[in-house]
C-alpha cells in the first residue's frame, strides 16, 4: 500500500508539472502513464483544478479558519464558544486527514458534510448571540 501511494504521489507531481495552472479537469487522465487519482486531498485538487484551484481552495479555508478563530474568541457564552470550537476541530480533522486521503473531495456526501461544517462555523460566529434580556422564541413574557 505504501509503495502504491508513493507511485501515486510521483505521478501526481508529474501530472501537476505537465498541467500546472488549470489541471486536467474532472474526467479521465490525459494518457495512460499519467493516471488521475491520488490519495491526497491537496494533490487531487491540484491535479484536477490546477494550482490556481488549489490556491483558491486554500485561500477560502484560510479565511474561514481566521474568521472562526477570531469569532470564537469574541463569543461570550460557553455554549457558543464550545460550538465554534467543535466545528473548528471538525474542519481541522478533515483538513489533516486530507494529507493522506482524498475522502473529503471525491465522495459527494462527505464533500457536502465538509462544506456544511464550514457553513455552520461561519454562522456560529457571525450570528449575534441571544441576549439574556429578551425572551427566547416561544417563551411567554
Amino acid at each position: 500500500a505504501t509503495a502504491l501511494r508513493l507511485v501515486e504521489y510521483r505521478t501526481a507531481v508529474d501530472l501537476i508539472r505537465e498541467y500546472p495552472w488549470f489541471g486536467v479537469g474532472f474526467g479521465a487522465g490525459p494518457n495512460v502513464e499519467l493516471f488521475l487519482g491520488v490519495s491526497s486531498l491537496y494533490l487531487l485538487i491540484a491535479e484536477e483544478m490546477g494550482l490556481i484551484g488549489l490556491a483558491v481552495f486554500l485561500g477560502m479555508i484560510a479565511v474561514l479558519l481566521v474568521h472562526g478563530l477570531r469569532g470564537q474568541a469574541a463569543l461570550r457564552t460557553p455554549a457558543a464558544q464550545g460550538l465554534a470550537l467543535t466545528l473548528l476541530s471538525c474542519l481541522a480533522a478533515a483538513l489533516a486527514s486530507g494529507l493522506f486521503d482524498h475522502y473529503f473531495f471525491r465522495f459527494p456526501h462527505s464533500l457536502a458534510l465538509f462544506w456544511l461544517y464550514a457553513a455552520l462555523l461561519w454562522l456560529a460566529v457571525a450570528l449575534p448571540e441571544p441576549s439574556m434580556d429578551t425572551p427566547a422564541a416561544g417563551e411567554l413574557v
